[in-house]
């Protein structure tokens, strides 16, 4: 990561006030491009005066600078940089650890470490301690409003209490109540790992996971038919049918068979958990 980002500060000219803090490369602290509405009248009304903070920073670095300089300053009608540094996949501990808080006292395990509201941090302010996240219980899982982006909570809560998260995998509520983001209660696993943690799904017309009716225009044809899919990630079904075993006898031996092969995938590690299919 190259160590060429600084942090900067714009002083108005008329009584030397900060009024922006802001990072970035190279010429950016003297860009006057794409500055906002409210920087452009400051600017333009008294003139402003450039200070570097801080230089030979990687842009990490220079984000947790400008936020903890931000947090500094009593004043919050100083103008911030709006810093975006996470997406959906990739979280980053040291702007999430400028925020909030792990407590599990909180029914999202999360808390507000500084007052937010003031920049668009999130839809209404919070006071330090408050509880961070949306509280409203939900068959959806729980999220973070920060800095107009909604973040899972699950992934925060595990990047705060681990350092990071592998974007490649996915943070599983063990126990399938999405509400419980108590760091007991998650584990990071694999997209496949955790579908074979997940409840019966709500359109299943079987009753069992994994087994289904095949229907056919020609009901002498008619078969139950058992899927489950291996460690190697390939699918592997077989059919059961009606017209020879009987619906009842079929469907049994769909479900024998798809067990039978399910416990024979957890003597080698799969991963199947008493509530899959549940």
């Amino acid at each position: 990561m190259k160590n060429d980002y600084c942090v900067y500060l714009h002083r108005r000219k008329d009584n030397n006030s900060i009024f922006y803090i802001g990072h970035g490369s190279k010429t950016r602290p003297t860009c006057k491009s794409s500055r906002n509405s409210d920087w452009k009248d400051v600017a333009n009304s008294v003139g402003y005066t450039i200070e570097i903070l801080k230089s030979g920073l990687t842009k990490l670095q220079a984000i947790a600078l400008e936020i903890e300089t931000y947090e500094s300053i009593k004043d919050k009608t100083v103008l911030l940089n709006r810093v975006k540094p996470c997406d959906n996949k990739h979280y980053d501990f040291e702007y999430f650890n400028n925020y909030v808080y792990y407590d599990e006292t909180s029914p999202t395990c999360l808390r507000w470490k500084v007052d937010i509201g003031f920049g668009g941090y999130s839809s209404r302010s919070r006071k330090v301690g408050d509880i961070a996240g949306n509280n409203t219980v939900t068959n959806s899982a729980r999220k973070l409003s920060l800095h107009k982006k909604s973040h899972l909570l699950h992934r925060v809560v595990w990047l705060l209490c681990n350092g990071s998260v592998d974007p490649s995998l996915v943070i599983d509520h063990i126990d399938g109540d999405n509400q419980n983001n108590k760091i007991s209660n998650l584990r990071q696993i694999t997209s496949l790992e955790n579908m074979r943690n997940k409840k019966l799904a709500k359109n299943n017309k079987s009753g069992v996971t994994g087994v289904r009716l095949v229907e056919r225009k020609d009901r002498q044809a008619q078969q139950w038919k058992a899927i489950f899919t291996g460690n190697d990630g390939k699918t592997i079904q077989k059919y059961f049918s009606i017209i020879d075993l009987g619906k009842e006898e079929a469907f049994r031996l769909a479900c024998e068979w798809r067990a039978e092969r399910i416990a024979e995938l957890n003597e080698h590690g799969a991963g199947y958990t008493e509530r899959h299919g549940t």
